[in-house]
């Protein structure tokens, strides 16, 4: 509520606001939020006006990036895992043409690749180079779910959940003096 507004006669009075949208607010598909405000006063009538605002259409990602084990020697296998997380409440598919790109250091030579636990080939879903430790997926190969909102029947709050995805690298450590060996060969 804001008060102790003044309007002079023939004149008007411009009340700007900024609002976040808190855990109440329906941001899954087709969410929307009505911000209604009701003028009153002495001696005039209440006014109303309404506007909608509808919740963006988007994934929203995060990525994490893991290591294991922890501990390696060299020519030891080695597995990078990669989850993309979505809390957005549209689904990333294959036509947003998303890719992830990573430097390995340590540079694997790779045994396997999978995302969501399905076996990905080079260079269909992938591109890898050897001698420089660069991955790079396909474009249209990465998808991730949306979230999920629920409403808490009891508070009134909606509980995001999200969905991901998770691309799996593994090989084995690439002894370093064999690359070096090689590149002053060439």
């Amino acid at each position: 509520m804001i008060t102790g507004i003044t309007v002079p006669a023939n004149g008007n009075a411009t009340v700007i606001y900024q609002a976040t949208a808190n855990q109440y607010a329906p941001l899954g598909l087709n969410g929307s939020i009505t911000n209604t405000a009701i003028i009153s006063g002495n001696p005039i009538t209440s006014v109303t006006a309404a506007d909608i605002i509808t919740a963006d259409l988007e994934a929203s990602l995060t990525i994490s990036k893991s290591i294991s084990p922890e501990t390696i020697t060299e020519s030891g296998e080695l597995t990078y895992t990669f989850i993309i997380q979505n809390t957005g409440n549209t689904a990333l598919t294959i036509t947003d043409d998303t890719v992830v790109t990573d430097l390995f250091n340590p540079i694997l030579d790779i045994a396997e690749v999978t995302f969501n636990g399905t076996v990905w080939t080079s260079p269909d879903n992938y591109t890898y180079n050897e001698t420089t430790g660069l991955l790079r997926t396909v474009p249209g190969q990465i998808t991730v779910p949306a979230a999920t909102y629920t409403q808490d029947p009891t508070t009134g709050a909606y509980i995001i959940t999200p969905d991901s995805s998770v691309l799996k690298i593994t090989g084995t450590v690439v002894n370093q003096t064999q690359i070096t060996a090689q590149k002053s060969s060439v």
